[in-house]
């Protein structure tokens, strides 16, 4: 109940490969209605925290209005180089609270990628940590207690 996952692009890929280019990206309409269903997600949902995942998503999430910081950076080490990879307090249009947005590396790319990661004085899988432990203290989430939980 405190976590909500979504993908920009809805819809199957097809073949054995479930990572990478997802080939809706090049139709623009199709790429402006999933950015509309992710908008209405963000009104429904009111995240605190956003994480996305991947360098693939970055040029189709920057098209957002709040997140045109990420604009023209087509990879998270633009993102690091520039110190936009965690956004705090990012407003979405008729999102009441604040957003905190985080670009992480996408799990499946993580080995390779993780070693290119660059936040502060940190590199690699301790930047990323750091990028997220950040990410979860700006939107000011707090994981509920074990009797919490319980009750």
């Amino acid at each position: 109940e405190d976590c909500f996952y979504t993908h920009f692009f809805v819809g199957l890929k097809a073949g054995a490969q479930s990572t990478g280019p997802f080939p809706g990206r090049s139709d623009a309409e199709f790429v402006d209605r999933c950015r509309r269903l992710l908008l209405d997600e963000i009104r429904l949902q009111q995240p605190t925290l956003l994480l996305t995942l991947g360098q693939e998503i970055l040029l189709f999430m920057a098209q957002l209005e709040p997140l045109h910081a990420w604009s023209g950076d087509r990879s998270l080490r633009a993102l690091d180089m520039h110190r936009t990879a965690l956004l705090p307090s990012v407003q979405f249009k008729d999102c009441p609270p604040p957003t905190t947005v985080v670009a992480l590396t996408h799990p499946s790319y993580w080995p390779r990628n993780v070693i290119n990661r660059r936040y502060g004085l940190l590199e690699r899988d301790s930047a990323e940590r750091a990028l997220l432990s950040d990410g979860v203290r700006c939107s000011g989430y707090a994981a509920p207690t074990a009797s919490e939980r319980q009750a």
